[in-house]
């Protein structure tokens, strides 16, 4: 539906930063390690449109 399209837009770009690129000398890093100086985690990621509970 078109009221997911700016959470999927934000976790498309949350995913682009996290990817491996290679740099400008060969070098195969994230822009997110570039930016803060350590690997991103993806532990917390789920699939898109996945069953998911909070517990209370």
């Amino acid at each position: 539906p078109k009221t997911y399209w700016a959470e999927a837009v934000q976790t498309a770009v949350y995913l682009k930063n996290i990817s491996l690129t290679k740099g400008m000398h060969g070098k195969e890093s994230t822009p997110f390690e570039l930016w803060f100086g350590k690997k991103p985690g993806v532990e917390h990621l789920q699939v898109w449109d996945c069953s998911a509970y909070a517990y209370i």
